[in-house]
C-alpha cells in the first residue's frame, strides 16, 4: 500500500478458512504506510498471518485475531520476515497483541537477514502450538538482528521450564508470562487476559528478622521475606 499515495490499510472482520496446499490467510507484503490487521478469524490454512518487509519505517499491527490451524501438518500461526523474496529485503516492525494462535505445528516463525532488523512487540497473546510456540530462523535467514519482546503471553503453561522448551530462539525475550490462559471476554475478538497475571520467576529472595515460635505448634513466630518479580498478590 502507499507506493503511489493512498491511505493506511485496515484489514478487519474477515473469515479465511480451508486453504488449498500452501495457502496463506492474511499476508501483509512490503507496505509503505501503516497496516492494521484486526479481529479476523483464520482456520485450517498453512500460514495464518504474515508480514514480509516494509518499504518505510511504519509499524504493522495485528490485534484481536484468531488463528486456528486445526492441527494441519506444517502449519504456522504467524510468519514475520525481513525478506520480500524477490525484491530485496528491508527492516520490519510489528506489534502483535491480544491474538489467539492455536493448533498449529508452529506458533510464530521469525526471520531476519544479515544487515536488517526484525522488531516485534508481542504481548497479551495466547500462543499454544504442537512443536514450538516461537521459532527463530538460523543460517542466512537468521543472520540479521532480532529485537523481540514476547513478555506477558500465555504459552499453554505457567511452568518456566515448559515455556522455555516451547521457544526456540536466543533473542526471544520471554522472562515474564501470563499465569493462566483464561480469556475473560468471549465477546471481544482475540484473547483478553485477566489483569495483573503477568509474572516473572521469583528472584533475590531474602528472609530476615526471624522470630521463632515459643514452642512446637505455636503460631506466634514471624519472618520478613523480600523478593523481586512474582505476581503482585504474592505474599
Amino acid at each position: 500500500n502507499g507506493g503511489a499515495g493512498g491511505n493506511a490499510d485496515i484489514i478487519q472482520n474477515n473469515l479465511v478458512k480451508n486453504s488449498t496446499a500452501g495457502g496463506w490467510g492474511i499476508w501483509v507484503f512490503a507496505p509503505y504506510l501503516p497496516v492494521l490487521v484486526k479481529d479476523n478469524t483464520i482456520s485450517n490454512v498453512d500460514v495464518g498471518l504474515s508480514a514480509d518487509a516494509e518499504w518505510s519505517p511504519e509499524i504493522i499491527t495485528f490485534s484481536g485475531n484468531t488463528v486456528d490451524g486445526q492441527n494441519k501438518a506444517g502449519s504456522y500461526g504467524a510468519y514475520f520476515t525481513t525478506s520480500t523474496f524477490w525484491w530485496g529485503s528491508t527492516n520490519l516492525s510489528v506489534n502483535f497483541n491480544n491474538n489467539t494462535i492455536v493448533n498449529n505445528d508452529y506458533g510464530i516463525y521469525l526471520e531476519s537477514e544479515a544487515g536488517y532488523n526484525l522488531s516485534l512487540a508481542a504481548n497479551n497473546n495466547s500462543i499454544t502450538s504442537k512443536y514450538y510456540n516461537v521459532s527463530q530462523a538460523t543460517g542466512a535467514y537468521g543472520a540479521g538482528t532480532f529485537n523481540v519482546d514476547m513478555n506477558c503471553n500465555w504459552w499453554g503453561s505457567a511452568v518456566g521450564a515448559t515455556i522455555n522448551a516451547s521457544i526456540d530462539g536466543a533473542d526471544v525475550l520471554h522472562s515474564s508470562w501470563l499465569s493462566n490462559g483464561t480469556d475473560i471476554d468471549a465477546i471481544v475478538p482475540g484473547f483478553q487476559p485477566a489483569a495483573n497475571i503477568c509474572a516473572s520467576p521469583l528472584s533475590n529472595v531474602v528472609v530476615s528478622a526471624v522470630t521463632n515460635a515459643d514452642c512446637y505448634g505455636a503460631s506466634n513466630g514471624s519472618a520478613v521475606i523480600t523478593y523481586q518479580n512474582g505476581l503482585p498478590a504474592l505474599s
